[in-house]
């Protein structure tokens, strides 16, 4: 059900990008958990206003909205939101890499991956965090069930991490779209990595029903809160969806990944 409403949305969105008129485009249908049915029109207005929810839910506080125009590009220049550890050289214990939130800034984004990252260095000494890029994290990508740069690039960054340190352990995490990525990611990968990889994190997955190959299926730990839309399948980032709400749960990552390395 989810990927055909994604399937949907994108045939939609296209339709607005290419129309010169602000005209509602033709509604899609989503269905709930329970069994009630959800209509959604898609407009201009619609795709404002899904960016506001995800700028709204990634910030660590009450943002000030940025313009439209950025929903086609986040700020990945923003050096506040940045980590590169992996990129830089290092080679710690473990080495988490770490795809943002739709619409985040830098290679980490806000929240609740810059605490995700800051805890996860506390508890093990010496690791390692490398954010992905290049990765379009705008909505686009998350209605098409994840970015294909970034994707690609996740891939690579594992890639990279094994060959240029082979005694690392490696961590695959994201959230929002970020653990669409994920998904993705992995079956960019040769199985021969698998084993190089010791977990598998996905916050606010809106693919938590997707299962992994079963090697990475075994070391997966899906994050998702009680009445998180996004891990339901509709495009509504409110509410539980929020970073804020998932920084509660870092602890519970970063024990799952101790116990793991």
């Amino acid at each position: 059900m989810r990927s055909t409403f994604l399937v949907s949305l994108v045939t939609v969105l296209a339709a607005t990008l290419t129309s010169a008129a602000p005209a509602a485009l033709p509604q899609v249908e989503s269905t709930a958990p329970s069994g009630s049915t959800t209509t959604i029109t898609i407009d201009n207005n619609f795709l404002l206003k899904l960016e506001e929810q995800f700028r709204a839910s990634s910030a660590p506080a009450a943002p000030e909205i940025t313009p439209y125009g950025d929903i086609f590009n986040p700020d990945d220049e923003d050096p506040s939101q940045t980590i590169s550890d992996l990129n830089a050289g290092k080679c710690g214990p473990v080495i988490l890499i770490y795809a943002k939130g739709t619409t985040q800034g830098g290679n980490i984004g806000q929240s609740p991956g810059l605490k995700f990252a800051r805890d996860l260095k506390a508890s093990i000494s010496g690791a390692s965090v490398q954010g992905v890029l290049p990765y379009n994290a705008n909505v686009i990508g998350y209605l098409a069930g994840g970015d294909g740069e970034g994707a690609t690039s996740m891939a690579n960054l594992v890639i990279k991490a094994a060959k240029q340190c082979p005694s690392s352990k490696i961590v695959m995490s994201g959230y929002s779209q970020g653990a669409q990525v994920v998904h993705k990611a992995i079956k960019k990968l040769a199985t021969s990595y698998y084993t190089r990889i010791a977990a598998v994190v996905t916050i606010g997955d809106p693919n938590r029903d997707d299962a992994l190959p079963s090697a990475l299926q075994a070391k997966r730990l899906t994050v998702c809160n009680d009445g998180d839309p996004i891990c339901d399948g509709l495009p509504l980032p409110i509410g539980s969806h929020a970073g804020v709400e998932y920084e509660k749960r870092v602890a519970q990552m970063v024990s799952y990944i101790k116990a793991r390395v």
